[in-house]
């Protein structure tokens, strides 16, 4: 189900994404989306140009536009080849990583069951127009990197995954998840529009710390947080 739709004067990354989400899940009784989300407590503020929740928790999705080529190295720094210039940008892997965990100490300052959120599936995707315009480590692809219209398949492929490795059924049901979706739709914080993790770079990256590698699960991100 569609809890939220964009706010006006979004990019058109975000509508497309939007339009992918609305057309995989907008009947689906197990996957719910919002997109364009901002919420805020105190210090605590996190931006997300698209939320997905499943039964098992949240994946975060992200759009960037890559102009020219992307060359990612082996420590995870990326750098941008734009017109013959190199620059050197903040992993957006890592980006939307640091937004995911925000929201989840927004949750956690705002549930009674402290923790609750910590014990749910956490994960991040960004999507880009064109992956041939990515120049990989020799490791391989990152797992949280796909094209934009594989965002609706890479999430049914996680949620089935939650489903193979899980013991019991999702903490998150359908009702759990509406109430969810209607607490941060009331929390939305609206802008003037969302910008895009490339233009966010500079703003964020004063904000927060650094994390690094493909890998991120619930059980991995404690240290994250502080």
């Amino acid at each position: 189900m569609i809890y939220k739709e964009l706010d006006p004067f979004e990019s058109k990354a975000n509508e497309k994404m939007a339009y992918y989400l609305r057309r995989a899940f907008a009947g689906s009784e197990d996957v719910d989306v919002l997109n364009g989300l901002v919420v805020r407590s105190g210090e605590v503020r996190a931006q997300m140009h698209h939320l997905v929740m499943h039964p098992f928790g949240l994946i975060v999705v992200e759009n960037l536009a890559v102009r020219g080529t992307i060359n990612i190295e082996a420590d995870w720094q990326w750098t941008q080849l734009h017109r013959g210039e190199h620059k050197q940008i903040r992993s957006p892997v890592t980006e939307t990583k640091l937004q995911a965990l925000q929201l989840e100490a927004f949750l956690d300052k705002k549930v009674r069951q402290k923790g609750f959120f910590h014990s749910l599936e956490l994960d991040v995707l960004v999507a880009v127009p064109d992956l041939r315009a990515i120049k990989w480590p020799q490791s391989g692809p990152l797992l949280e990197v796909c094209n934009a219209d594989q965002v609706p398949e890479q999430v049914l492929r996680r949620l089935f995954q939650c489903k193979i490795e899980a013991k019991r059924p999702g903490k998150l049901v359908g009702a759990q998840r509406q109430r969810l979706a209607q607490f941060l739709c009331a929390s939305h914080k609206v802008l003037p529009r969302l910008v895009t993790v490339e233009e966010e770079q500079s703003t964020r990256s004063g904000e927060f710390g650094t994390t690094s590698g493909a890998q991120w699960s619930a059980s991995s991100r404690a240290s994250d947080l502080g």
